[in-house]
């Protein structure tokens, strides 16, 4: 039977083989930037998003920080699929919240 010291020292190498690739900043703000200045324009978003998930100089990594900072934080999606889904919902959400104000402004008399 082994002991928990030795399942330990066993799991020393797999997290080595686990790490991620450090991000490229630079990719990263560029698309994020494009994305931020997209706005609510969905031609600009759509263009955005395929030329990321066709690139074949993003990683994974890469498009999983973008999601992390277009969402406003929080935790990191578990694939490149995820991250660029987890970008269309915020979108979404901002596209939703912009016609809301904007309903709810035409209804409210100032």
């Amino acid at each position: 039977m082994f002991s928990l010291i030795d399942r330990l020292r066993s799991r020393e190498g797999a997290d080595d083989m686990a790490r991620r690739l450090p991000v490229d900043e630079a990719k990263v703000l560029r698309y994020l930037d494009a994305l931020l200045s997209s706005g609510t324009d969905r031609v600009a978003f759509d263009a955005t998003l395929r030329e990321m998930s066709n690139s074949r100089d993003l990683t994974a990594g890469d498009v999983q920080e973008i999601a992390r900072r277009y969402a406003g934080g929080g935790q990191r999606a578990s694939s490149k699929k995820a991250a660029l889904a987890a970008i269309t919902v915020r979108f979404t959400e901002g596209v939703r919240a912009e016609k809301k104000n904007a309903t709810a402004s035409r209804a409210r008399p100032l």
